[in-house]
């Protein structure tokens, strides 16, 4: 039943049950494949400074879709930046150079329970115990991760209650658009009027990010490693065929 099933209430309430095993969340195909780019120092964009001088390294995007709380207050240079980029051309907005973040953590973070809690934020579930577990909740408590802080606290789901599910959709929408890397593009040879409340590209497109697509899609991941030009900056996505390029991008999530 928790492998076959379709039900939200259903699986809520396994995902309950497994709490009591040390296992929290519901895995998922997408977060198996995100997992993967946890730690990837290519592709990431921000890292995490521990007490200990050692640095673990995130993606925005990710952190944005499952867990804003970690991200650090925009400050008003970035806000200019944004300013200036809705005014300019798809492929400059995303093509721009973007420095990789650090931020300092507290000492009074604990190094396992933030690795055990990127684990969640990037698979959708993890594996805990014993003391582990307070400290969990504490930092779930922290970082508004409502959802992981009710299965740590053992609390029993209302029957028919929804699942949340490892979803990363909100990327897509305007808070993604600054952090976006790629820009998605559906070729018309029709007169297209279209319209984008972040840049003037003309073209149907969409706002992307690699570190999603590459996880997604083993061709697209080829791509960006293989050194060519590509790899290294804006690659417009052409579609031949009239799909809408947000139901393309869908494919991939």
């Amino acid at each position: 039943i928790f492998i076959s099933t379709r039900s939200s209430g259903l699986t809520a309430y396994c995902s309950h049950l497994l709490s009591f095993f040390g296992c929290y969340g519901f895995p998922s195909k997408l977060g198996k494949k995100i997992m993967l780019a946890l730690g990837d120092k290519d592709q990431c964009d921000m890292s995490f400074i521990l007490r200990n001088g050692q640095s673990v390294n995130v993606h925005q995007v990710v952190l944005l879709a499952r867990c804003p709380s970690l991200l650090p207050p925009e400050d008003l240079s970035d806000k200019g930046k944004t300013a200036e980029s809705n005014g300019s051309s798809g492929r400059q907005a995303t093509d721009k150079c973007q420095t990789k973040k650090e931020v300092v953590l507290s000492a009074q973070v604990d190094e396992q329970a933030l690795l055990k809690l990127l684990d969640y934020i990037y698979s959708g579930h993890l594996q805990a115990e014993g003391d582990l577990v307070r400290k969990l909740k504490m930092l779930a408590k922290r970082c508004n991760v409502h959802p992981l802080l009710q299965l740590l606290c053992n609390k029993r789901p209302m029957w028919a209650s929804s699942m949340i599910s490892f979803d990363l959709s909100h990327a897509l929408g305007p808070a993604g658009h600054d952090l976006s890397d790629i820009v998605l593009e559906a070729k018309s040879t029709e007169d297209t009027r279209w319209t984008c409340s972040y840049c003037s590209f003309s073209m149907p497109h969409v706002h992307a990010h690699r570190v999603i697509l590459s996880a997604s899609c083993e061709y697209l991941r080829a791509l960006f490693q293989s050194g060519m030009q590509e790899s290294i900056s804006t690659w417009n996505i052409v579609r031949y065929n009239e799909v809408p390029p947000e139901a393309v991008l869908y494919v991939f999530l």
